[in-house]
């Protein structure tokens, strides 16, 4: 059954409302900068997302007119006296921030406004959809600073290829919102009055979906993108539908298609009160 959630901890905040997470991080002064509090409330919060069936879609955006500036360089610099690699490092944190929001078993949206950078460039890279006001300007800057950009890496290459990745790393330079829909960073540019209307019809596309389906669908991609075309993969691919097909999910999706009805995962939308 659909359920509401309203929590407020300062610099993150979420809700749940008809079946739609929204994660928003509240540090404008910080340019909703990385720190650990944030890294780690967003952790748990994707954690916990993961092992909710209710939730379908889930809104990832920021307060403030730029989107993230990226990791806290206040944080960053007490990596000087951090052991080696690990749990509580700064480096694996962050890696593990990105992997999660990666692998999230619920459909992603990220809504971007201003600047775009480092950090921030990676979380966008690793959500499903993402809508960027027509002023969002990009930028990777960790070798100006003697940084190199690793943890946000691998889902920045998966989002816009090795080639452009490293034109955009090396040199550090600064891309437009217009620039990120052709390199397949950026899905849309709209005004930020416009996003309510869009995600709404694209969250019906996905409540209407299976919610093992959605999951299963995002793993698919994700192994087939990163597998080499060979008679293994396609072996492997017959195996997951055959697998697929006998779930109770999809027994019941084809019978309520069979049956000109909406499948048991359909739920009505709620008013707000």
């Amino acid at each position: 059954m659909p359920i509401d959630i309203t929590t407020d901890k300062s610099d993150v905040n979420f809700t749940i409302h008809n079946q739609i997470a929204s994660i928003i991080i509240n540090r404008p002064g910080a340019h909703n900068a990385l720190n650990l509090a944030v890294t780690d409330r967003l952790l748990e919060i994707l954690q916990e997302l993961n092992k909710m069936p209710s939730v379908r879609v889930v809104i990832l955006k920021t307060s403030g007119k730029n989107f993230c500036a990226g990791a806290d360089l206040d944080w960053m610099q007490q990596a000087e006296q951090a052991p080696p690699l690990t749990n509580d490092s700064i480096a694996l944190k962050l890696a593990t921030l990105m992997d999660t929001l990666y692998r999230l078993n619920k459909a992603t949206i990220a809504l971007v406004q201003g600047a775009v950078i480092g950090g921030g460039v990676g979380l966008v890279c690793c959500c499903d959809l993402v809508l960027a006001t027509p002023d969002a300007h990009f930028c990777c800057p960790e070798v100006r600073l003697g940084l190199i950009p690793a943890t946000i890496s691998p889902y920045v290459i998966n989002a816009i290829g090795a080639r452009a990745t490293k034109r955009y790393f090396l040199s550090a330079e600064t891309f437009s919102a217009k620039k990120a829909v052709d390199l397949g960073l950026v899905h849309k540019i709209l005004p930020q009055n416009e996003w309510p209307d869009y995600i709404k019809k694209w969250s019906g596309h996905i409540t209407t979906a299976g919610p093992q389906a959605i999951a299963r669908t995002k793993q698919l991609i994700n192994d087939v993108a990163h597998s080499q075309l060979n008679a293994a993969l396609i072996y492997q691919t017959a195996e997951w539908l055959l697998e697929v097909q006998s779930s109770a999910e999809a027994q019941e999706g084809i019978t309520a298609f069979q049956e000109n009805r909406p499948a048991r995962w359909v739920h009505a939308p709620q008013k707000k009160s």
